[in-house]
């Protein structure tokens, strides 16, 4: 696997052979967090990789407001018009409430964003095998 790895409260490694992006966040995630996320998938020219984003050990420090701004954060990143799957997966009834909120609010981009409880469904989604 040509991967690269990077840190944050929200880390990833890049598997640049597939085209995914391996995400696992932990602690209290706050909107700063992940805007600082998205632009560290900037910097490294992954943001249209797919994405599998494991934040079942979380707690969120966000807002339904604060959805739009990382959908614009998101949508003001992007090279291309249509990204590839992202799968986020989550064990909190509240963090899978916003995330399908937020699917809702990007839905006009064209994103391929789901939600899952279950990591292996996740991984077999984001890779094409469902």
């Amino acid at each position: 696997m040509n991967s690269d790895t990077h840190q944050n409260v929200i880390g990833f490694v890049v598997d640049h052979e597939r085209q995914i992006i391996f995400s696992r966040a932990s602690g209290v995630v706050s909107l700063g967090d992940i805007l600082k996320y998205i632009d560290a998938k900037k910097q490294a020219g992954v943001l249209e990789y797919a994405e599998l984003l494991d934040g079942r050990n979380i707690v969120v420090d966000l807002s339904v407001s604060d959805l739009p701004v990382i959908g614009d954060a998101m949508r003001n990143s992007m090279t291309v018009q249509k990204s590839k799957r992202t799968a986020l997966v989550t064990n909190s009834a509240f963090i899978y409430g916003l995330a399908k909120r937020y699917a809702e609010i990007r839905k006009r981009d064209n994103l391929q964003f789901e939600v899952f409880t279950a990591y292996a469904e996740a991984n077999k989604w984001v890779r094409g095998k469902e």
